[in-house]
């Protein structure tokens, strides 16, 4: 998104801008601010993806590349702001504490309190000393206290594999970067002509115009299944955005194959298919 404002649009990011959106996108998706780029590596990864894309001429380059550098030779120049984002907020470190040291002390004292509640009534029956009634409690506090633990353990280990996170790294973020322009390349083999999504285009990343038809292409460097409702959301938007620039169909080019089986494509002008089917697609059918 950075990338086609700052080519199509002029714009200059800063680093508050940065943030602003890091903080944003942190709260779209769920995640801490600390999951995400920072700053600094926001911006190598525009200033690669500027330098190793062959869409844009080389003096509009060079003009991007003059108005990018001096905010990366500031977010470089500043590794305590850097250090801050990755951070956790007080309000969260505040929130760890209360979720595991008040619980743990909660146990703690419902064990000692179940510890009295269960010898207390054997006290008069049993013939032992301080030591082994002190013994004795302890044991029982002690299980309890095992026990406590281990089921609020349990508990939390299976509501943080529950939680839905989007964890985004510079390696990722560059295998996405590299796959769209591997995309780019196959189309540009074929001879089609490729114009990259303007900065209001919602839903697709290029459209190919080709003996008066357009074709929509995003490109989706998933390596893993991705829930349903991801794959249902992306098929809606791009149809939406056929219909709306009347074109004739669109493909969503993915990384590996995608199960077909639970989306809705019937009636939508839709296709979802590898890079090498996508390869096959263009060879066969756009001619």
């Amino acid at each position: 998104m950075l990338v086609r404002r700052i080519v199509l649009e002029s714009y200059t990011p800063s680093l508050i801008d940065i943030s602003r959106l890091l903080e944003g996108k942190a709260r779209d998706f769920r995640v801490r601010v600390g999951d995400l780029l920072s700053e600094s590596q926001i911006l190598n990864c525009i200033f690669t993806r500027i330098i190793e894309t062959d869409l844009i001429s080389q003096t509009q380059r060079e003009e991007i590349l003059s108005r990018l550098i001096p905010s990366l030779t500031e977010a470089e120049s500043a590794p305590v702001q850097e250090q801050k984002v990755i951070e956790l907020p007080v309000y969260h470190r505040k929130r760890m504490v209360y979720q595991i040291v008040v619980p743990l002390a909660m146990a703690l004292v419902a064990s000692i309190l179940g510890g009295f509640v269960t010898l207390l009534p054997k006290i008069g029956m049993m013939k032992m000393d301080f030591g082994n009634l002190v013994s004795a409690l302890t044991a029982t506090v002690a299980v309890s206290l095992g026990i406590i633990s281990a089921l609020y353990l349990f508990y939390r280990l299976r509501e943080s594999q529950q939680e839905v996170t989007v964890s985004s790294s510079s390696s990722a973020l560059e295998q996405a970067i590299s796959f769209e322009r591997e995309v780019a390349k196959a189309i540009e083999k074929k001879g089609l002509k490729l114009r990259p999504a303007g900065p209001r285009d919602r839903g697709y990343d290029f459209a190919i115009e080709h003996n008066g038809k357009k074709v929509l292409i995003e490109v989706k460097a998933w390596t893993r299944p991705m829930p349903i409702g991801l794959l249902s959301k992306t098929v809606d938007v791009l149809d939406k955005t056929v219909q709306i620039e009347n074109a004739e169909e669109g493909i969503i080019v993915t990384k590996t194959p995608v199960d077909l089986k639970n989306i809705d494509l019937p009636g939508k002008k839709i296709r979802i298919m590898t890079l090498r089917e996508l390869r096959n697609y263009l060879a066969h059918s756009l001619k």
